[in-house]
């Protein structure tokens, strides 16, 4: 995980959570598995896990690095991570850092760090394969 690994080498303490409840996540979507509605399903269920995670810990406010990609819907992600926020009694720090997406890009390739080319969900992943012309898919034999 990059975040890990990344985290170790700057020497930065962090607390994060790389599960994912696939079962769950499917179950949530299984009669409607298209955006914007699988990524609502997705943000509530990381948000409300990481307002949990930081209530826990006695933290008095969380984040997400969704806020990094271009790809996001930001105001979703805002409106989640507030109303999760009141719910577990935390608050949640909203910042934009598209600014910085393509600096970030840079900076994680000369460092080594992994970075995927879909969000995360499974439904992503199948997306990015079907939107792809035949010339630029790579077959390994």
């Amino acid at each position: 995980m990059s975040l890990k690994k990344y985290s170790e080498m700057v020497g930065l303490k962090i607390i994060y959570d790389d599960s994912y409840d696939l079962e769950e996540f499917l179950k949530r979507i299984a009669d409607n598995p298209v955006e914007p509605y699988r990524c609502f399903e997705c943000y509530t269920m990381r948000l409300n896990r990481a307002a949990q995670r930081a209530a826990e810990n006695g933290f008095k406010e969380f984040t997400t690095t969704l806020t990094v990609s271009i790809y996001q819907d930001h105001n979703l992600i805002r409106d989640i991570g507030e109303e999760v926020a009141k719910k577990h009694r935390v608050s949640f720090v909203y910042f934009d850092f598209r600014d910085g997406y393509r600096q970030g890009h840079n900076k994680a390739r000369e460092m080594g760090l992994y970075m995927q080319q879909y969000c995360g969900c499974v439904y992503s992943e199948r997306d990015r394969f079907i939107d792809m012309k035949p010339e630029k898919i790579v077959r390994k034999y």
